[in-house]
């Protein structure tokens, strides 16, 4: 999964800080979230992304097709 927040914010000409202010998180977390450096999101943290970006769920992920898995000795 890839998040699309850096590219929600390009599209919409708002920066990190705006969207830190909008979403009321911390400055260093949106910073993080638009460079796409998280391992997890917290529900509560995506219903607050959607509510500052005025996007759905499925506007923040996509999704990156697993690479198959090379065949060799196990």
């Amino acid at each position: 999964m890839r998040l699309r927040v850096g590219k929600l914010l390009r599209e919409r000409g708002q920066t990190t800080y705006w969207l830190a202010k909008a979403a009321g998180i911390p400055a260093t977390t949106a910073y993080r979230l638009a460079r796409g450096n998280v391992k997890r999101v917290d529900v509560r943290l995506v219903d607050r992304l959607c509510a500052a970006l005025d996007c759905q769920v499925a506007d923040l992920f996509e999704r990156i097709p697993d690479r198959p898995h090379k065949r060799g000795k196990h």
